[in-house]
């Protein structure tokens, strides 16, 4: 390209600058190979560097998994973070979570007190709110029977987080939708709800797209006066190799009140609640379950329906991929409900005949025209090509399983059709039955699912005793 003596074969190669051997090992005259940022060798290191956060970054004897580790500056025990320092006009609210730094914030809050023109009552304000046990900032004890080898994991058995349908009580699911309808109204606008929540900071973590869920969510804390902070991961440091976990703990550390994790990862907002000292709830944990959608989805069915017991609703599509689906089925059948899911066999789960609950009961359908007149409803679902369910699909699909105006006709008179969306109109069910004024609950099912995050975050953040008896 300048004249070199040497083929110059593109940007970064060997002979660009007329190296006698190979441009990739000695760009910047290092005597091992640079294979590129993050590697073992970057700085001359003695051992592998293998990326941001290892052992070896700055050569420390042990390992180094991150900022808010334990031997980050070398301490003799673990460091988990600066502890919060919440000033807010009087020092009586200082809180320090653990018992070194509770020392530490003592001392500290006794200083300004006697520095103050209230010094006396500041300092037994701070004594005070340092001692009383389950205070607004003070953490949670962790368990002892932590599920994990990891010294910073909590059990995940806090009655405030919501992780999934499957382990409920009836009278636990009834008494939450029981909350969620009578907080309808103020969830529509129709009446002011009530502020539980001014001053308190919801966190929503959505690694998954999301319209109606993270949406709802959004208007479900403002409707109860709490701020809102959005987090996905296009624009997290999740795209740098940031773990879900870490991302959990840093916003926690900024003093969030509670949690909401949506993620592929089947299982990811209960590992989070493992690692976390607030309330986590489940918006979607890849095939796992939905548990928000399934409280609105029933929600929407007993307010149409009434009682659910020995109610027969049919589950159409995607069975085997479909969290809501799963969700869906836990909480009917712990209802009373009997659920038949219908698809090809090869979206239907293994064992699905076997989780009913409570006095529900499962079956399992291959011909939806032989149930379309035994049936008290009907949801649909879209197929998850996401999780690579388009393999188990034939190309007849809608003429097979799609809900067509012909097969509304069918129907009972009155028959409820639902969908969790999105609608894949033209597939899995058609334009007019979408759009049903009579039967169709896919706009309803949107409404209630408003007033079950209401619900379900008064349950996790709220210290009225109405919430309280719904954990």
């Amino acid at each position: 390209r300048v004249c070199l003596p040497l083929p110059h074969r593109g940007f970064g190669d060997d002979d660009r600058a007329g190296l006698p051997v190979p441009y990739l090992a000695y760009r910047a005259g290092l005597p091992v190979p640079y294979q590129g940022i993050g590697d073992g060798k970057r700085v001359g290191l003695p051992v592998p560097h293998r990326g941001f956060g290892d052992d070896d970054r700055a050569g420390l004897p042990v390992p180094y998994r991150g900022i808010g580790d334990g031997k980050r500056v070398g301490l003799p025990v673990p460091h988990r973070g600066p502890a919060p320092w919440i000033w807010r006009r009087r020092p009586r609210w200082l809180a320090c979570p653990t018992p070194w730094s509770r020392t530490v914030g003592l001392a500290a809050a006794t200083a300004l007190a006697c520095l103050s023109r209230t010094g006396p009552l500041a300092t037994a304000n701070v004594l005070t709110c340092l001692s009383r046990p389950g205070h607004r900032y003070s953490p949670r004890v962790p368990s002892t029977n932590s599920p994990t080898s990891d010294p910073r994991a909590r059990a995940t058995n806090s009655a405030r987080d919501f992780l999934a349908i499957e382990g409920m009580s009836a009278p636990e699911l009834v008494a939450l939708l029981d909350r969620a309808e009578a907080l309808l109204p103020a969830a529509m606008g129709h009446v002011r709800a009530e502020r539980a929540l001014v001053g308190r900071v919801i966190a929503n973590i959505f690694f998954e797209d999301s319209t109606r869920t993270r949406v709802s969510f959004e208007i479900a804390a403002k409707r109860l006066g709490a701020e809102v902070v959005n987090l996905g991961a296009s624009g997290s440091s999740a795209s740098k190799g940031e773990t879900l976990v870490d991302t959990a703990r840093n916003i926690e550390a900024m003093g969030v009140d509670a949690i909401v994790v949506r993620t592929s990862i089947s299982g990811g907002a209960a590992l989070v609640a493992q690692h976390v000292d607030r309330p986590v709830i489940n918006a979607g944990d890849g095939r796992h379950e939905h548990p928000t959608q399934a409280l609105l989805d029933a929600l929407a069915l007993r307010m149409r329906l009434g009682d659910l017991t020995g109610r027969r609703v049919a589950i159409v599509g995607d069975i085997a991929n479909s969290r809501v689906a799963r969700s869906a089925t836990h909480a009917l059948s712990l209802l009373g409900a009997h659920v038949i899911a219908v698809g090809p066999p090869s979206l239907i789960p293994v064992g699905f005949e076997q989780m009913a609950r409570g006095t529900g009961k499962t079956s399992i359908a291959h011909d939806i025209d032989a149930i379309l007149g035994e049936i008290d409803a009907i949801m649909t679902f879209r197929i998850q090509l996401e999780r690579a369910a388009g393999g188990g699909i034939a190309p007849d699909y809608r003429a097979a399983y799609g809900l067509t105006e012909a097969r509304r006709s069918q129907l009972r008179p009155g028959v409820p059709i639902l969908h969790p969306g999105p609608v894949n109109r033209g597939v899995e069910i058609d334009d007019f039955v979408a759009d049903h004024p009579a039967d169709s609950l896919i706009l309803n099912q949107v409404s209630c699912g408003v007033a079950a995050r209401m619900a379900v975050l008064l349950r996790a953040v709220s210290d009225d005793p109405q919430d309280a008896m719904v954990r």
